[in-house]
């Protein structure tokens, strides 16, 4: 670790004597307001160019109604600005060598329906604020109907995959509007229920801990979020839209949709309610609805687990994993009350999704005596899931400087699932074993959390004082039904017939106090002192059938586990941040002293106790070397701690021939973070530059040794049959992972278009261990993706968008299990209206896999395209009928690369079907926005 940080060190000080070059040129600032009153026009199109010429620099007004133009030569310009319903304003200015301040400009309402005016600035299309970027709507034209996530997707570096948005390659995890949470941490319903049209501004930015944005110290606590901005003449009003649809598939199945959803704004009142049902895979229910049943179990039990103590992703059904029907409602509600003294947002939301999945595995194992041992699976599962969810986040203002924010989340899932499998290994052609199985779980799961910020800032500037504490408890139980047997060389080995019951409580406490401290005008020092504590205790029951009784009362010891986990840890942090010129610079040491404490109470009664001694550092480093180019460099250290289920030392046997075992002697993982973030944007070339390189190290990593049994063999009173396989936790160092991720975005004027490209890379290093042989699996991958999305109008809507992948894995033990495949997904949406209401909608995706196992290599295309009319005065009601596959090809293929297997699964799919569906727009808005106003601000 010393030897990374000192690289780190040196870097950072290599970085830090770097000097932006002296620019050249004045500030000419200045404020808008309409005429008449006194109120500032926040969002106002501000445009500098010289006399006669056509493209000059864009500012937007901020909140105050300000705006600034940094380095501005000398020279004779034409200030112009307009906004939404004002006639647009005009002045020539001299610029000297002194900064200008042209004072308060007043821009008049237009009452009249005057002719088109054309401006003939541009509007930038980002711009860089602080750490956020943040684009301009207005430069990403899209279709009447296009929601959020239609209008993310055009922007650079942006991506959405299985639904799921991603920004720079990481998750994005939180969406706000107006800064204000909307639907918790759940982007996807997020962006599906918010038009696109509403839409003034986006900005993408990690934001951080309710404590950082107080204090001022970054602790590493950071959300990926977007939030959106709202056109200002749309914060007062109504809108929303309902739809229903039916038809059948060529199975003669029927297919339905239905749903809707209402938006009222009242400035800072707001109030969202949606609902959907359908059995056509659209899902907007978000990973966090089934965390409370991940590491109990659910019903797709065959294939093999990966990391001990299950995941989300076993039981969240992804946009192509099965068919899922769907039934959701949720609300929204946002205000401000007693004077501004009370901000509260409160969601909830109710899903249930009725999965059925169809899926064929195959695995090839790499190193030893496995080489060359295939495991094949074919299994059915059914699943209902259920979930509530319920979030808020409230904030009190006792006083200026005295404030409160609590945010409690309570979540409660149902799973009940059953699964029909059969797997076999086999090796050079013959068959070590096979089974048959059959699943049944009811599961439960309850998690309640409470975070409490309590915050006071002194009459010195910067110095604070807050208390943070932060109550976390689940609670999993259930119970299933195993019924399976085992065949070995064709003859039948074993049978099992079992009823297992599980209670799982889990309970953290953190608490943490900060203090702050200026020591000059741009200096400041954090104390800070905290103490962590998580109770835990697991208690699996299994029980074998008695023929006997007739019921299941014989108590399987190897099987049954019960044990009991406190993990108690306090820490003390002194950090130093100093902001010179342009730039932030901070660094932070964290001592922390932490016990681990298991006691094993069945089947054996023992006890382990270990204390773990860690010197956390964090460093982080900012500059801004001009306001459209930012650099910033971070390092952070922290550790984790083993979960229950992974310090479980319990068989798990629902899969027969791959048990999984949990490792009571797991030491805590200590993480070594490394981000560097560059941002550069030019105004009058309209061009983005994002650049993001990450890296990261962990020792003690929590990863996995895998036995392979060529015999008949008894573990732990357990018999295990030949061929197959006891994957255990086990603490490996070793593990790396670097990551790079560059964006050029820019437009093309002749096509009317943006054009963004992106490629990237990555690199993880994995160790594992094969029958005690350590395997260093080192997985590359070099990816490139490009989008060219339209900019030319409302009618015209299309985006084309292509991601290519590499994948390369290389072994140290058997380079003859070394594997190369290509993936590649390219895609298309068309949106066209023509003849006064025909809308023409056309999805066409296509999916290229290559170097899969035999039979999984794949390369289909779905199609998709819908013809549609609309109606009413305001063209606001519209019938369609839509088309889904039409080449009937959608398919649906996953590749995973373990350090000692490679795996390929392929799941069943909606077929294809015709469906004719009614929506309904509706809209009502205090401000209009007239239609010559997209026309005015021409982005390119």
């Amino acid at each position: 670790m010393k030897n990374y940080f000192t690289q780190f060190i040196l870097i950072f000080l290599l970085t830090a004597v770097y000097q932006a070059q002296a620019q050249s040129g004045v500030e000419v600032r200045g404020k808008v307001q309409e005429k008449g009153k006194t109120e500032a026009l926040p969002g106002a199109t501000v445009i500098l160019a010289k006399p006669k010429a056509t493209t000059g620099k864009g500012e937007v007004t901020n909140n105050q109604g300000g705006f600034v133009f940094k380095n501005v030569k000398p020279g004779n310009y034409v200030l112009r600005i307009s906004f939404i319903g004002y006639k647009t304003f005009a002045q020539n200015i001299t610029v000297g060598t002194q900064p200008i301040n042209v004072g308060t400009l007043l821009l008049q309402v237009d009452s009249k329906r005057l002719k088109e005016i054309q401006v003939t600035g541009k509007v930038p299309p980002v711009e860089i604020k602080g750490d956020s970027a943040q684009f301009n709507a207005l430069a990403y034209k899209t279709n009447p109907d296009a929601n959020a996530q239609d209008l993310v997707k055009k922007l650079p570096g942006v991506s959405v995959e299985n639904g799921q948005v991603k920004v720079g390659g990481e998750n994005v995890q939180q969406v706000l509007v107006d800064g204000k949470p909307f639907f918790g941490n759940d982007p996807r319903a997020a962006m599906q229920n918010l038009p696109a049209e509403i839409i003034s501004k986006i900005q993408v930015f990690d934001q951080q801990s309710e404590q950082s944005r107080f204090t001022g110290f970054d602790d590493g606590n950071t959300t990926k979020t977007i939030n959106f901005v709202t056109k200002v003449n749309m914060r007062k009003g109504s809108f929303g839209r309902l739809y229903a649809g039916g038809g059948q598939d060529k199975s003669q199945n029927g297919r339905y949709e239905a749903g809707a959803n209402y938006n009222l704004f009242r400035d800072d009142t707001r109030i969202t309610l949606i609902g959907q049902s359908n059995n056509i895979n659209q899902q907007n229910f978000a990973s966090e609805d089934l965390v409370g049943v991940a590491s109990a179990g659910g019903g797709r039990r065959g294939r093999r687990r990966g990391r001990r103590g299950g995941g989300v992703n076993d039981f969240l059904v992804n946009q192509q994993d099965g068919i899922v029907q769907t039934h959701a409602f949720g609300t929204n509600y946002v205000d401000n009350l007693f004077n501004k003294k009370l901000d509260i947002s409160a969601n909830y939301f109710f899903n249930r999704g009725d999965n059925l999945a169809q899926q064929l595995t195959n695995e090839e194992y790499l190193l030893g005596r496995t080489e060359g041992q295939l495991y094949d699976e074919n299994s059915t599962s059914n699943s209902i899931n259920m979930n509530h969810r319920l979030n808020a986040r409230v904030r009190y203002n006792f006083s200026r400087r005295t404030s409160l924010v609590w945010s409690p989340r309570f979540s409660f899932q149902q799973n009940n699932g059953s699964s029909l499998d059969f797997g076999r290994t086999t090796q050079n052609g013959l068959e070590f074993n096979s089974f048959n199985n059959d699943f049944r779980s009811d599961l439960t799961g309850l998690q309640l959390t409470n975070f409490l910020l309590v915050r006071h800032r002194f009459a010195a500037r910067g110095r604070t004082l807050s208390l943070r504490v932060r109550n976390t408890y689940n609670q999993n139980q259930g119970e299933s039904f195993l019924d399976s047997d085992i065949i070995e060389n064709g003859i039948d080995d074993a049978s099992l017939n079992q009823f297992s019951d599980l209670l799982v409580n889990t309970q953290n406490i953190q608490v943490n106090a900060t203090y702050t401290e200026p020591v000059s005008f741009r200096s400041m020092m954090m104390f800070t002192y905290g103490i962590q504590t998580e109770f835990g205790n697991s208690d699996k029951r299994t029980f074998d059938f008695s023929e006997v009784d007739q019921e299941y009362n014989q108590l399987n010891n190897t099987l049954s586990n019960a044990n009991d986990n406190n993990y108690f840890a306090h820490q003390a942090t002194v950090g130093f941040m100093t902001r010179p010129k342009r730039r932030r610079i901070m660094i932070r040491v964290t001592y922390q002293n932490a016990e681990l404490t298991s006691r094993q109470t069945l089947p054996g009664d023992f006890e382990i106790r270990k204390n773990f001694v860690n010197i956390l550092p964090m460093a982080m480093y900012s500059h801004r070397f001009s306001k459209s180019k930012n650099l910033r460099i971070f390092y952070r250290t922290n550790t984790t701690a083993p979960t229950v289920e992974q310090l479980q030392n319990v068989i798990d046997n629902s899969n027969p021939i791959q048990l999984q075992v949990g490792n009571p002697d797991l030491q805590q993982s200590v993480n070594h973070r490394f981000v560097a973030r560059y941002r550069s944007t030019n105004v009058e070339t309209s061009s983005i530059f994002f650049a993001v390189v990450t890296g990261q190290h962990t020792q003690n990593f929590i990863g996995q040794s895998t036995q392979v049994f060529q015999q008949d063999t008894v573990i732990a009173n357990y018999a295990v049959a030949a061929g197959s396989q006891l994957t255990q936790t086990v603490n490996l160092d070793g593990y790396y992972q670097a990551r790079t991720f560059l964006t050029y975005g820019f437009p093309l004027n002749f096509a009317k278009s943006n054009l963004n490209l992106s490629p990237n890379a990555l690199y993880t290093r994995t160790p594992g261990l094969v029958n005690q042989i350590e395997n260093i699996s080192d997985n590359f991958t070099t990816g490139f993706n490009v989008t060219l999305s339209s900019n030319i109008s409302e009618n015209v809507d299309f985006t084309l968008a292509s991601r290519s992948s590499y994948n390369w894995v290389i072994n140290s033990q058997n380079s003859a299990a070394n594997n190369e495949f290509f993936n590649q997904n390219t895609s298309l949406n068309l949106n066209l209206i023509f003849l006064k209401g025909f809308v023409f909608r056309s999805d066409i995706n296509h999916q290229f896999y290559n170097g899969l196992a035999d039979g999984f290599n794949q390369d289909f295309w779905l199609w998709s395209l819908s013809i549609g009319k609309k109606f009413l005065r305001k063209k606001q009601a519209e019938i369609r009928v839509t088309v889904f596959d039409v080449l009937g090809q959608n398919n649906s293929l996953q590749r995973t690369v373990t350090d000692a297997s490679i795996q390929s699964i392929q799941t069943n799919v909606l077929q294809q079907y015709v469906m004719a569906t009614f929506s309904y727009k509706f809209k009502n808005f205090a401000g209009k926005v007239p239609v010559r106003e997209r026309k005015r601000r021409r982005p390119f």
